[in-house]
């Protein structure tokens, strides 16, 4: 298990706690998650994502970018639209290209889905 902690800006912060819990697929990327969300009153809502294998149905990578895409659009279609929200929008849009184009070569070579690289 691993504590990831990328996502917090200061020391402090009230982050999730989003811990990796070591299942390594063989694509060499962590297969599950679990996020801990501090409540206020004490209770803590835990959440457990999983990530689409050969093994088992979970989310992708380009479904969470399309989420954060759809997100900073709607601040930017708003007044909490700045500098700032527009960059990420513009990288998160860059990532998922990315990887979707890495998903047609893998679908044009005939290994998209199978654990060949």
């Amino acid at each position: 298990m691993r504590t990831i902690t990328t996502h917090h800006v200061h020391e402090g912060d009230r982050q999730p706690v989003i811990t990796a819990l070591g299942e390594v697929g063989t694509g060499g990327a962590e297969q599950e998650y679990e996020i801990i969300y501090p409540g206020k009153d004490g209770l803590d809502e835990i959440e457990h994502l999983v990530f689409v294998s050969l093994d088992h149905p979970g989310i992708t990578n380009e479904a969470l970018l399309a989420i954060v895409i759809d997100r900073l659009e709607g601040f930017q279609a708003v007044p909490f639209a700045c500098t700032e929200n527009a960059a990420a929008l513009d990288h998160a849009r860059i990532c998922l290209g990315e990887l979707q184009a890495r998903t047609r070569h893998r679908m044009m070579r005939g290994v998209e889905g199978k654990a060949e690289a």
